[in-house]
Parts: structure tokens; C-alpha cells; sequence
């Protein structure tokens, strides 16, 4: 829009824009202010005014439209829709007699870079959304950018949907993708990509809901539990005790120590921050070397400012890390975490209730409602008894007006429920996944071997071993695999024919339908480093890399079965050479090798 406008825009999105357009920015457009959506009348001070909303039927005071209407008021409205616009909202807007004085239009959200490595919506209502109000509006805003994904980096080799919202949104985007008119431009800027994603994996929130209701014990995962992470910022008010006023930090790999221990377990962050203090007073100390005004010239200018930029940011992390110990110390974290750990395993049942119950005493609601709907989905749902008493306590000492809606969003989720029989699926998943380590000793937290490191080699997140399954047996899903008969969703694997893997270490893109946890991107990001160097992880069976059938280890360089590595053994013995009577193109599986 030409000329001076306002910009209301909802609550919900509105630090989205800080990706988007800064301040500066929206100004050099014509924009005088920007308000948050609020349900109090906006003086405006512009002839435009542009609201940018979520989907409501109550978009901003209707009164406030229909004043100026009366008072013949020179202003123009634009109404913003994202993901989509409803015809309710047509209508509404139509009943209230204002359709015909304001512009509407729709904004497609794409997904927003946070990191190297790491995309995102940023709406956290999206999970209530699917998961609470089953609302599938948000169903073509994923699937476009899927889209956008594969019109960068060209078609998925493998398509993998867990769930059923990952099943339907896949099918849309391949709906849209062939009704997308790709332009020339948009293909030559395709094909000339060097990096490729080999393989999209889709996977609902509600397929693992333990992830996200553990206490996490990553270093960003714990900053997340105790402050709060918002579109990658940390923000702490002036009562935080770190630092001298409020402290707005952003948190990606930009910040050079950030990205050492973001993803390490609290307990070891202290002595890569000590190792890294050393490493600064060493880079400092080199002035000392420089003999000649110019020689020191050249340090301060290429090597100063970035030794001070480290040194400022590792003072920050130390005391926030400082900090996050204290409190945690004083709510007895370790015993939480047992509690937790009990929860997981099936054992001492009742000292789990007993801690709820004691959770519920303290006035400690959020920590009694995460346990209760840990317990029920790791023991498919409380005890009768317990499943009327714990929430009688809840309402009699929080008040029936804030807990009854909770209770229908948690029993909607499948969150909370009561228990109606003895069999136990996570505990038929768990051990089929080996998502609980024999023993937490045998899992290093300094230098990791397993993924369960993320929470104290008690746990590895179902969701991150899921995949790993994926791509450990790549063609699961497509028979009758006994995966989907635990997981009771729907899941599907799709295998793109006329597309072969030229890659070295192919790419995989991971899609979280409902978000996910800074633990488990902490355990995708381990999963990837073992598998670019082929390194099994700890009591996990690796497939062949010649044939598919169960490997035996490492043998000449690269995971094999027995057959196949006493084939290559015999045939660099017998000097034999073999030539392929189909061009390089057999198929060489477990039933036709030794054909």
C-alpha cells in the first residue's frame, strides 16, 4: 500500500517479523507504527490501517470500523490472513456490515532458517491446533513448503510419512506441486544446486509425546525449560541476576561458543567453557609475539575483535550456566529425574504417584499436569483411583475455572486418560527400539557414543530412533512392517525410481508435523555425525552395505554381512576380476548375491 499506514498485527506472529522486516525496514515502507493485536480500541493515526492475524473470526474491535464508518472517517483497512482465509470469516465480516469497507488478502507463511541446520514455523499455536482442535489449516502452508523445498533442491529420493496429518499433508504437497507452473527461471536455479536432499522423513507429534514431556538436560534444552526460547532469542528481564539490565542473547551457531555446548549435557558444559576461557587467554596472549607496530596492527585488527567477541560471549554463558545450576539445585533435579527415569521403566509405580501427588501440594501445577501426562502415556493411562484423585486435588487446590478446559485440551490430545488395560505399547516400543540403555554408566556424556546422552543415558527420544530405523532399513514401511502395528498410525514409505543417490553423505530433511524438543535436534545432530563416518551406534544392528542383510561389523572399510565380506576376501585372494552382465544396473540383495 502507498503512503502512511499502521500495521496491527497478532500476538501470536508478530516476533515472526523480526525475520522478515526490522523496524527500519517497515518504516522505509510508509509504516508509522505497529501495534499488537489487542481487543482494546487502536488510535489510528494513518489513513491505512493493516492488521496481519491468524485465523479469528474476531479480527480487531469491529466497533472501531464501524465509528469511522459513522464518521465518515477518511481511512482505508486492509485485513491479512495467514496460513488462510475462511469464508466464515467472509461471512462474519459481512453480518457485521463491514465487508465492503476493507481489502482482504492472504499471506503464505514459509519456513523461517533458525540455524545452519535447523527450519521453522515459529507458531507455537500449531500444535494445540492439529493435536487439540484438530484444525488442518495449517495442512497447506506445510505442504507448500515442501514445495519450496523441492523446487531448491530438486525431488526427494524417499519420502517416509509417520501419522497421519504427515500422510495427508505429503499427498497435498504432491498435489501442489503438480499444479505449480514452474517457470524457467525457477528450473535452471534447480538444476544448478550441487546439494540435494536424499531423504524427507515426516513425522507427527503425536507419535512421540515423551520427548517433549521429559525435562530436558541439553545445555539449550535446559536454557529452554527454565527462560524460555523465543524465535531464537533468550530474553531476561532485569531480575535474572546475569549481566547488569535485560539481556536479549540469540542462540544459533553464529555465537562460536554457543555452538560448542549447545548441544552437550549440562553437567559437562563447565569444562568445554574452562577449555575454551584457555584457548581465548592463549589467543590473547600471541600480542606478546609481535615485535613490530605493524605486526600488532595486524593482530588487533584480524584477530582482536573476534577474541573479544568470544570472551563477551563465553562471560555470558558462564553465568548463565551458573545461574540454571542454582535453580535447578534448588528444585532437586536429579531426583526429578529419577522420578522420570522410574516413569520410563515401569518401576516404583508408586513413589512416581506419590510425587505427583506431592508436586500438587507444592503448588507446582505445571510440573504435576507434564508427570501425569508423562505417566499415562508410558503406562497407557493412570490407575482408576489415582485417575480421580490427582485431578480432584488439582481442581480443589487450583480452581475449577482455570482446570476443566485443560483437562478437555489434555484428554483430546490423548494426553490424559484413564487406564482400561494391562498391556503397555511403549513398553512393547521400547524394547524393540532399545530406547532405554541397559545401563546409564555405559552412555558417555564427555564424548557421547549413544544418543540417550541427551538425557543422562536414561532415554533416547523415540522420535530420533524411529529415524534412525529408517535409515539404518531403508525399506521399511513399504511391506508389512511390524512398526506400524506398534505405532497404530499410518505410515508409508515412497521411493522416487527415476532418482540415484550420487551424493556421498545424502541429506536428510526431518519434518516435526507439531514441533519439536532442542533434545531432539541435540540427538539428530549426533545421528548425523554417526552416520557420515559409518560409526554403529551401541547395541544397534547396522545393515549390510553391499546386500541389505544383517552386517557382522566392519569389514574392509564399510559395514558387511559374512557372505559378502567372505566374497571380496576370496576374490582379492584369487586376484579374480568379475564383470556385471547388466551394465552396473543388478539388483544384489540378500536372496540374489550369490547369484
Amino acid at each position: 500500500e502507498s503512503g502512511d499506514k499502521d500495521v496491527i498485527i497478532d500476538g501470536r506472529i508478530i516476533r515472526l517479523f523480526d525475520f522478515v522486516a526490522s523496524i527500519t525496514t517497515l518504516k522505509r515502507h510508509g509504516v508509522n507504527k505497529v501495534y499488537r493485536l489487542e481487543s482494546s480500541m487502536i488510535n489510528v493515526t494513518t489513513k491505512n490501517l493493516i492488521g496481519v492475524v491468524l485465523i479469528i473470526p474476531i479480527l480487531y474491535r469491529k466497533e472501531k470500523i464501524s465509528c469511522d464508518k459513522r464518521n465518515n472517517t477518511d481511512t482505508s483497512y486492509k485485513i491479512i490472513f495467514t496460513p488462510c482465509k475462511f469464508y466464515a470469516c467472509e461471512v462474519y465480516l459481512e453480518q457485521e456490515g463491514i465487508y465492503g469497507d476493507v481489502k482482504i488478502e492472504v499471506l503464505d507463511l514459509e519456513l523461517i532458517p533458525m540455524d545452519k541446520d535447523l527450519l521453522s514455523f515459529e507458531v507455537p499455536a500449531m500444535f494445540s491446533s492439529y493435536f487439540t482442535h484438530r484444525d488442518r489449516s495449517w495442512n497447506k502452508s506445510i505442504a507448500q513448503s515442501l514445495v519450496s523445498a523441492k523446487l531448491l533442491f530438486g525431488e526427494f529420493n524417499r519420502v517416509y510419512t509417520i501419522g497421519n496429518y504427515s500422510k495427508k499433508i505429503w499427498n497435498l504437497a504432491e498435489i501442489l506441486a503438480r499444479n505449480a507452473d514452474a517457470d524457467a527461471d525457477s528450473n535452471a536455479g534447480t538444476e544448478s544446486l550441487d546439494t540435494r536432499i536424499d531423504t524427507l522423513i515426516m513425522i507427527d507429534r503425536d507419535v512421540d509425546f515423551i520427548s517433549p514431556l521429559l525435562t530436558q538436560v541439553t545445555y539449550q534444552g535446559i536454557i529452554d525449560d527454565t527462560f524460555g526460547i523465543e524465535n531464537g532469542y533468550l530474553v531476561l528481564g532485569p531480575t535474572s541476576n546475569i549481566g547488569k539490565g535485560s539481556i536479549k542473547m540469540l542462540l544459533n551457531s553464529s555465537d562460536q561458543v554457543f555452538a560448542d555446548i549447545r548441544d552437550s549435557h549440562i553437567t559437562t558444559v563447565f569444562s568445554t567453557i574452562r577449555g575454551r576461557a584457555k584457548e581465548i587467554q592463549s589467543g590473547y596472549d600471541k600480542r606478546h609475539e609481535y615485535k613490530s607496530v605493524s605486526g600488532l596492527k595486524d593482530f588487533v585488527r584480524n584477530e582482536f575483535k573476534d577474541l573479544q567477541s568470544q570472551h563477551k560471549s563465553l562471560t555470558g554463558h558462564l553465568s548463565l550456566c551458573e545461574n540454571l545450576m542454582t535453580t535447578k539445585t534448588k528444585e532437586n533435579l536429579e531426583y526429578l529425574l529419577t522420578q522420570e527415569s522410574n516413569m520410563l521403566t515401569g518401576t516404583d509405580e508408586k513413589d512416581c504417584l506419590d510425587f505427583i501427588e506431592n508436586c500438587i501440594l507444592d503448588k507446582d501445577v505445571i510440573s504435576a499436569l507434564r508427570l501425569m501426562c508423562l505417566y499415562c502415556v508410558t503406562h497407557d493411562g493412570l490407575p482408576p483411583v489415582q485417575y480421580n484423585s490427582l485431578w480432584l486435588q488439582l481442581l480443589q487446590s487450583h480452581g475449577y475455572d482455570k482446570l476443566v478446559a485443560t483437562q478437555y485440551a489434555l484428554k483430546k490430545a490423548g494426553l490424559f486418560k484413564e487406564q482400561t488395560t494391562k498391556k503397555n505399547k511403549f513398553k512393547a516400543i521400547s524394547k524393540k527400539l532399545g530406547l532405554i540403555p541397559k545401563s546409564p554408566t555405559e552412555v558417555e556424556l564427555v564424548k557421547p557414543n549413544n544418543m540417550a546422552y541427551i538425557h543422562g543415558g536414561r532415554y533416547a527420544p523415540m522420535s530420533c530412533k524411529l529415524i534412525e530405523h529408517l535409515l539404518t532399513f531403508p525399506n521399511s514401511f513399504r511391506e508389512d512392517d511390524e512398526f506400524q502395528k506398534l505405532l497404530n498410525c499410518d505410515c508409508s514409505c515412497t521411493i522416487n525410481p527415476s532418482i540415484s543417490t550420487t551424493q556421498k553423505n545424502p541429506l536428510v530433511m526431518v519434518y516435526f508435523i507439531g514441533g519439536c524438543t532442542y533434545s531432539e535436534i541435540a540427538a539428530l545432530r549426533f545421528l548425523g555425525r554417526q552416520l557420515t563416518i559409518e560409526t554403529p551406534i551401541q547395541g544397534e544392528t547396522v545393515i549390510c552395505r553391499v546386500c541389505g542383510d544383517k552386517s557382522s561389523g566392519r569389514h574392509y572399510g564399510i559395514f558387511a554381512c559374512d557372505g559378502c565380506s567372505g566374497f571380496f576376501k576370496r576374490s582379492v585372494r584369487r586376484k579374480a576380476t568379475y564383470i556385471c552382465k547388466a551394465d552396473g544396473n543388478c539388483t544384489v540383495d540378500k536372496k540374489r548375491r550369490n547369484q
